[in-house]
């Protein structure tokens, strides 16, 4: 057994460890800012749903005091049409001027019906701006309590990859170039982001390809060994052992 090849290969186990903690930390940060974003997404439909419910309000509103305006005007046209009735001098005028005024008390009387629907619909209203309001406000209130928890959050969060990373680094240091450079291809190569690998019932623990009994062997005797179809390097099971401690 290669004295020098089992010490690089415990770096790389070493260094690997540290890889794995970069990437659950570089998840964490890509998480953070989704889950800002997230509570900044609910205040802008809390508020979006605040002015709609308000908006309706006040159109309801609005039109309750259009009827009022249309009803008083309604009865200034009746209270006029009456004090001419008494200077009418024929039937026929007589009529006609008596049934527009019937015919705006009975606008009247729509518009007074229309108006109770209104009032009636504006106690809904209300509520439903209560509540778009209430939850507005939750919806304030939690950004405000979580904006900046999150962003101090992904800076400890860096802080942490960096110093991750330096202590990978200085191990890195102590590997000729060749072993540096294949650890870095597979590490960018690998979703997971894992350099390594292991003899899990005699196949690669990484893409699952059979081994070799050949290989198998160089394995357990700490010697450099990539796997055939992944080309992940196959580690002695009790450095695997170590790197799960």
């Amino acid at each position: 057994m290669n004295k020098k090849t089992k010490e690089n290969l415990e770096i790389l186990v070493k260094m690997q460890v540290f890889e794995d903690e970069i990437t659950k930390l570089n998840q964490k940060k890509k998480e953070l800012p989704e889950k800002l974003s997230g509570l900044k997404s609910n205040l802008e439909e809390a508020e979006k749903e605040m002015s709609a419910a308000k908006k309706k309000l006040e159109e309801n509103i609005k039109s309750q005091k259009s009827n009022e305006l249309k009803i008083g005007s309604h009865k200034d046209t009746i209270t006029k049409y009456s004090e001419q009735l008494t200077s009418i001098k024929t039937n026929k005028e007589y009529k006609a001027l008596n049934s527009e005024i019937n015919h705006l008390k009975e606008k009247n009387q729509k518009i007074d019906e229309e108006t109770v629907k209104l009032m009636e619909k504006e106690n809904n209203l209300k509520e439903v701006l209560t509540e778009a309001e209430s939850k507005f406000e939750k919806a304030e209130k939690e950004l405000q309590e979580n904006e900046s928890k999150i962003e101090e959050e992904i800076k400890v969060t860096d802080q942490e990859i960096s110093g991750f990373k330096e202590k990978r680094n200085a191990l890195a240091i102590n590997l000729p170039k060749n072993i540096i450079y294949k650890y870095r291809r597979l590490i960018e190569r690998h979703f997971d982001r894992r350099a390594l690998a292991y003899n899990k019932k005699n196949a690669c623990s990484g893409c699952g390809n059979a081994m070799t009994p050949q290989n198998q062997i160089d394995v357990s005797q700490s010697k450099i060994i990539q796997c055939e179809s992944c080309g992940r390097i196959f580690i002695p099971t009790s450095l695997e052992e170590s790197q799960q401690q």
